[in-house]
């Protein structure tokens, strides 16, 4: 029966923190190349389809070859040899709108997700397999609206400056008892900017900064915790609170020609330390990220864009090894 038990607290542990790792080392928008350009009068709806692959779990800048608890969500064993895949298919509809003298653009924004480990074992003695689990697929629960108010919008110029409020709503089902949640069970409000600059004919500026607040989840389940283990019926009685993240991104932008362009990213995230019950793990992300991509623009509305990206430098956490996204987006 323990044994059972802990099979199903292993599963839960990975879960968790594969959701969190996916999106708490990053931006918490990822915006895209065109993203603060207006369309005047039109809706947009874009399809996001994304591939990532994290490898080794870092402290301090390095994988560590004794137990560390870096994470809530993670024992505290040798991670050197942990991949975690991820497949995420998104969907945003965003409108521009005009409103007194400024636009502005809603947006909604849900997501699919598939995870899965590919892990290989630490040791002879340790079977990440078995410890992490084999991962897990579903919609996940929360959904996120919010919106751009642009203060500058100048297309003749080719420069716009917007400002973005996003909020994610714990709309999910949550259960702490459940071995498997896709919902995080708290808010997170994000304000972003983006600033797009023409340099010459051929290229394209853009700079965000973003900050991000954090929810707390009152129902949260330390599930390292031996009172857990023992009983499964427990309902959540920790808390789990997390510091503000920051972003900055810059992406350059070269037209080859009008309808295919090529550009390059650079972004730093810092910040996002968590605590569980007021104790305070050291899992802040400080990363360095690069990208490169394509943009492709057709008739009738269409835009197609291909991103690869990857870490660079990295202090904590699961260091992004690769992440290949395709982007469609339609305007009408």
């Amino acid at each position: 029966m323990h044994h059972f038990i802990f099979k199903s607290v292993r599963a839960s542990i990975f879960l968790a923190l594969a959701l969190i790792f996916t999106s708490a080392q990053a931006a918490q928008l990822d915006l895209m190349p065109d993203d603060y350009v207006v369309k005047p009068d039109t809706v947009q709806l874009a399809f996001n389809l994304l591939q990532r692959r994290q490898i080794g779990a870092y402290v301090n800048g390095s994988l560590p070859q004794n137990s560390v608890r870096i994470s809530p969500f993670l024992p505290a064993i040798p991670l050197a040899k942990t991949v975690i895949e991820s497949q995420v298919a998104s969907i945003r509809l965003s409108k521009f709108m005009t409103l007194g003298e400024f636009t502005v653009a809603p947006v909604l924004v849900a997501s699919y997700r598939n995870i899965e480990n590919t892990s290989s074992s630490y040791s002879a003695l340790v079977d990440m397999q078995k410890i992490l689990g084999e991962g897990a697929q579903g919609v996940h629960g929360d959904i996120g609206v919010g919106g751009t108010l642009w203060l500058v919008n100048q297309p003749a110029k080719h420069e716009f400056l917007g400002v973005t409020a996003f909020m994610t709503l714990p709309t999910g089902d949550y259960d702490a008892r459940k071995n498997i949640n896709l919902s995080e069970n708290r808010w997170r409000f994000v304000l972003s900017g983006g600033w797009v600059t023409t340099l010459g004919d051929k290229w394209v500026n853009e700079f965000s900064p973003e900050i991000a607040w954090y929810g707390d989840n009152n129902a949260y389940r330390d599930f390292t915790q031996s009172r857990y283990i023992l009983n499964t019926q427990l309902k959540g009685t920790d808390e789990l609170s997390q510091e503000k993240t920051y972003a900055l991104s810059d992406t350059l932008r070269y037209k080859i020609t009008p309808s295919i362009h090529v550009f390059s990213m650079a972004q730093i995230n810092r910040g996002g330390k968590t605590y569980v019950n007021n104790s305070k793990l050291s899992d802040a992300a400080d990363n360095t990220r690069i990208a490169l991509g394509l943009l492709f623009y057709t008739q009738g509305g269409n835009q197609w864009m291909l991103r690869y990206q990857k870490d660079t430098a990295i202090e904590n956490g699961l260091r992004l090894a690769d992440e290949v996204t395709l982007r469609y987006m339609h305007y009408f």
